[in-house]
């Protein structure tokens, strides 16, 4: 399956903004202000998710995992949390950048790898 040359665009220029000097990994925290994920759409709904709901995908790896850490808004209270989707469950996932200051005070101290990112860069993403 071929990657949009847009997704594989946006993937190299966050690859460069965010992970071209540093370890490879970026560790949110305070000081950023903004931050970036994959964001996909939910094909099928969860304990605490809805079917068509945007998430935002920071940490899993295409391939080797069956599920994803994302953050979304609770469909009851629609508070910004932390949860785990099987990857199965999403579509239409694309490289972007977040400047919400509530999601990123969510993803405090949470570690967002560069690797995250390489299938789009590749051509090889899975959803």
């Amino acid at each position: 399956m071929a990657i949009d040359p847009g997704k594989a665009e946006k993937a190299r220029a966050i690859a460069a903004e965010f992970f071209a000097d540093g370890p490879g990994y970026l560790v949110v925290g305070a000081q950023h202000a903004s931050v970036p994920v994959i964001a996909a759409r939910m094909a099928a709904s969860t304990r605490s998710f809805t079917i068509g709901q945007r998430v935002l995908v920071y940490d899993g790896y295409w391939g080797e995992a069956e599920r994803v850490k994302v953050v979304a808004r609770y469909r009851r209270s629609h508070r910004w949390i932390r949860g785990v989707v099987p990857i199965a469950k999403l579509a239409g996932a694309r490289p972007a950048v977040v400047y919400d200051p509530a999601v990123i005070r969510v993803l405090h101290d949470a570690w967002i790898s560069a690797g995250l990112f390489q299938p789009y860069v590749t051509g090889t993403a899975a959803i």
